[in-house]
């Protein structure tokens, strides 16, 4: 899997898919991109869209709003493996 991948200290922060194939119908645009109901990663596993990544007031992603199974996929959408 190709990821943006961001660390503290050893520690993984939180996990951004970089290739990702849209699936489905459109449900709306999100900071001037169209988002889908779901995406696959490289393999061609499904992640079905799950909300939008809420960041913190530096700007960063809040890794605390990700659920086991979820990844970002930029602009900051979250998808959550099926």
């Amino acid at each position: 899997m190709r990821a943006i991948l961001h660390g503290e200290t050893a520690r993984l922060d939180y996990c951004v898919l970089a290739e990702v194939t849209p699936l489905g119908r459109a449900l709306g645009r999100y900071a001037g991109t169209e988002f889908t109901e779901a995406v696959a990663d490289e393999w061609g596993r499904k992640l079905t869209f799950a909300g939008i990544a809420p960041r913190t007031p530096d700007g960063r992603y809040a890794r605390a709003a990700l659920r086991e199974r979820e990844f970002i996929v930029q602009p900051g959408l979250i998808y959550r493996y099926d």
